[in-house]
């Protein structure tokens, strides 16, 4: 119970600050940069997320649908920020990269913390 109140309260400050990291930070900044700090976006989430299920322990129905989705959906910092037929054809390059790199780091990150 603790474990779903804390997932869904976090949301909505959680979102806010990715998409305030995408906007400010990741569309202006040269692409190295973005790249590190796209990466450890995600990396944090599948953390956070990780710390928050060894100590709530949830079934693993709630773990995974709740917890992982939660996850995935925070995870990247630019989901459903831009309308992708509005942004310049160099800037969605930039857009499936973040997507791709976020969601990819998030899945490594979860799978390794959850061995180690």
């Amino acid at each position: 119970m603790v474990f779903a109140l804390i997932i869904i309260f976090s949301i909505v400050p959680l979102r806010r600050i990715g998409w305030a990291i995408s906007k400010n930070i990741l569309y202006v900044m040269p692409l190295l940069f973005s790249i590190v700090l796209t990466i450890g976006w995600a990396f944090l989430i599948s953390y956070l997320l990780h710390i928050l299920i060894r100590w709530q322990n949830p079934n693993i129905i709630v773990k995974i649908l709740l917890g992982y989705g939660f996850g995935v959906y925070l995870a990247i910092p630019n989901f459903a920020l831009f309308d992708l037929n509005t942004l310049p054809p160099e800037e969605i390059k930039r857009t499936a990269f973040i997507y791709g790199a976020s969601l990819g780091m998030f899945i490594l990150g979860s799978i390794f913390l959850a061995f180690f």
